[in-house]
C-alpha cells in the first residue's frame, strides 16, 4: 500500500496539468502566429516580386552582351542550354563557355555546336589550373569575365535553359530601372520524387526569409539576393564589386556579388523568371544531398549558433505541428490539441502552394497532380533539409566539403 501511496503522490495534480496545457497552447499559438505573419509577408512579397516578362526598349542601339558559362562535367545539360542561348532574338551577343578541366564530353559537345553556328557567336575557352585560395566556379567566372567583350555580362549555369527573349528582357530591365544587376529566380524543373520533395525548398527559403519586395527599393546590401543561375551585370557594376576575385573563396558567390553591387552604390532587381529561365539543378537524391550540403552552412553565415537555431526553428514551424496533430488524434486528446497544430500545418501547406504557383515549373513541379502530394509531405522535405543543414555544418567545419571532384577547405566559423 505504501508503494501505491507514493505513486499517487507523484501523479501530476489537475492544477499542474492545466498549467502544462496552458504552456503548450501558448507555444502552439505562438507557432501559428509566426506562420500566419510569414504567410501574410509572403503574400505581400509575391505581389511585389516583378515578373521577368518581355519589355519594350525605346533605344535603337543594341549594346553587346557577353553570356558567360562555367562548365565542369556538364555533358548531360550543356547542349540544351547552348541551343536555347543561340536561339535568342538579341542581335549583338557572344557566348563564352569555359571548360573547367572536365573529364567528360563537355568540350566536344561545345566544339561541335560552335562549328555549326553560322554567326560564330560561341567560343570555347580552356580553364587554367586552380590557384590556391580560389573555389573552382569563382575562378572559372573570373576567367570568363576577363575574356568577355560585352557592355553587359550574363553569368549563367550550364543546367539552365532560356526563353527566346531572355537577353532582351534583361537588358530592358537594366536600362529602364537603371540597375547594376538583374537576377532571376528560375523555374525549378523537378522531374523525380526527390526533386519534387526538396528542390521547391530553395525558392521557399528565399521567399519566406527575405522581403524580396525591398531588394530593388532599398539600398542596404543586406537586402540583396543573387541567384547564380542568372546574374546579369552592367560591366561597370561588376567591376565596381571587385568581380569574382573579391569573392574567390565564397561558396555563395552570387549572394556576395549582389551585396557588393549595392555596396558600390548601384541598385539591383530580383525577379520571377516565369518560363523565361528554367533550371534542373539536380537529378537524384544523392546529388541534392551533396549540393545542398555545399551551400546551406554558408546560407546561414557559417555560424554554428545561427545554423542550429535555424534548424530548431524550422523543425518547430514545419516538422513538429503535423506530428503533434497526428499524435493528438491517435490518443483522442481534446480538440484544441489537434486543431491548433493542424492549423499550423495548414498554414505551412498554404505557403508552399502559394509560392509554387509563382516559381514552380508548370507541368514539372507543384502544378502537376503529384505536386499536391509533394506539398502535403512538406514536413518530410523540411525534416530532410534540417538533416542536410546539419551535415553542411559538419562538412564546413571539418573540411569535408566536396563538389565535382574538388575539396572545399574548412574555414573559420563566424559565430
Amino acid at each position: 500500500m505504501s508503494w501505491l501511496s507514493d505513486t499517487a503522490t507523484e501523479m501530476p495534480t489537475t492544477q499542474e496539468m492545466g498549467f502544462a496545457m496552458l504552456i503548450y497552447d501558448a507555444v502552439i499559438l505562438g507557432v501559428v502566429s509566426v506562420l500566419a505573419v510569414n504567410l501574410i509577408g509572403s503574400l505581400l512579397a509575391l505581389r511585389r516580386l516583378d515578373r521577368f516578362t518581355p519589355t519594350a526598349r525605346g533605344a535603337a542601339a543594341w549594346p553587346r552582351i557577353s553570356v558567360l558559362i562555367p562548365a565542369r562535367n556538364e555533358a548531360a545539360t550543356i547542349q540544351e542550354c547552348l541551343n536555347s542561348l543561340l536561339n535568342q532574338d538579341y542581335p549583338n551577343c557572344e557566348i563564352l563557355v569555359l571548360d573547367d578541366e572536365s573529364d567528360d564530353a563537355t568540350k566536344m559537345i561545345v566544339q561541335d555546336i560552335a562549328q555549326r553556328d553560322p554567326r560564330g557567336r560561341l567560343r570555347l575557352l580552356a580553364g587554367g589550373a586552380l590557384p590556391p585560395g580560389w573555389l573552382g566556379k569563382c575562378h572559372a567566372c573570373a576567367q570568363l569575365a576577363a575574356a568577355a567583350t560585352g557592355d553587359y555580362l550574363l553569368f549563367t549555369d550550364a543546367d539552365t535553359t532560356h526563353g527566346h527573349h531572355s537577353l532582351a528582357n534583361a537588358l530592358a530591365v537594366a536600362e529602364s530601372w537603371h540597375v547594376g544587376l538583374v537576377s532571376v529566380l528560375p523555374r525549378q524543373r523537378a522531374m523525380t520524387p526527390p526533386e519534387q520533395l526538396l528542390l521547391p525548398l530553395l525558392p521557399f527559403n528565399i521567399l519566406t526569409l527575405l522581403p524580396v519586395g525591398l531588394v530593388r527599393r532599398r539600398p542596404e546590401p543586406s537586402l540583396s539576393a543573387g541567384i547564380g543561375q542568372f546574374l546579369f551585370f552592367r560591366r561597370s557594376a561588376y567591376i565596381a564589386t571587385g568581380g569574382h576575385a573579391a569573392v574567390r573563396d565564397r561558396v555563395l558567390d552570387d549572394v556576395e556579388l549582389a551585396r557588393g553591387v549595392k555596396a558600390a552604390g548601384f541598385s539591383m532587381a530580383l525577379m520571377d523568371g516565369g518560363t523565361a529561365v528554367r533550371c534542373r539543378m539536380y537529378t537524384s537524391y544523392d546529388a541534392i544531398w551533396r549540393g545542398f550540403s555545399k551551400n546551406l552552412f554558408d546560407f546561414y553565415g557559417r555560424s554554428p549558433l545561427f545554423t542550429v537555431v535555424a534548424v530548431l526553428l524550422q523543425a518547430a514551424l514545419y516538422v513538429a505541428p503535423p506530428l503533434l496533430a497526428l499524435l493528438a488524434l491517435l490518443l483522442r486528446q481534446p480538440w484544441p490539441l489537434f486543431s491548433i497544430p493542424a492549423a499550423t500545418y495548414g498554414l505551412a501547406l498554404g505557403m508552399r502552394l502559394l509560392l509554387a504557383g509563382r516559381v514552380g515549373d508548370r507541368g514539372t513541379d507543384l502544378r502537376r497532380d503529384s505536386g499536391w502530394l509533394s506539398a502535403l509531405v512538406h514536413p518530410i522535405g523540411m525534416a530532410l533539409q534540417c538533416a542536410i543543414t546539419l551535415n553542411s555544418m559538419r562538412w564546413g567545419l571539418t573540411g569535408r566539403m566536396q563538389w565535382k571532384g574538388r575539396v572545399y577547405p574548412a574555414k573559420r566559423a563566424s559565430g
